[in-house]
């Protein structure tokens, strides 16, 4: 089987819903992790949060970004894609709203 391809179907088993996962980001002077709801589809995975959460913050001043859950560990470039409600998010919202992942006044962050 190509290695690859099973890393893919992996991701997809164990991302491909919404799922509690490990983000980290770096700060001025280290790191933070916390948990966040995260999904994965096609390469990426996405996170809702607050934009004026500190992850936010973190990834505006420096974009490398980690997840990581039960074995499966990735390291990646978080990017602000904007309020979900945007009509530019409109197919990722509705793919989202499938698997329960709530907006108020929130950001979509995206690591690919």
């Amino acid at each position: 089987m190509d290695i690859f391809k099973a890393a893919i179907d992996l991701m997809k088993e164990q991302l491909g819903h919404d799922v509690i996962v490990a983000l980290a980001t770096c700060t001025e002077t280290g790191v933070n992790v916390r948990n966040v709801d995260g999904y994965y589809k096609d390469g990426s995975v996405y996170v809702v949060t607050h934009n004026c959460s500190q992850k936010m913050k973190d990834i505006e001043r420096k974009s490398n970004v980690a997840i990581c859950k039960d074995l499966m560990c990735a390291q990646s470039i978080g990017e602000n894609l904007g309020n979900p409600k945007e009509e530019s998010n409109r197919e990722l919202r509705d793919e989202l709203k499938k698997y329960s992942l709530h907006f108020m006044t929130v950001m979509l962050m995206k690591m690919t």
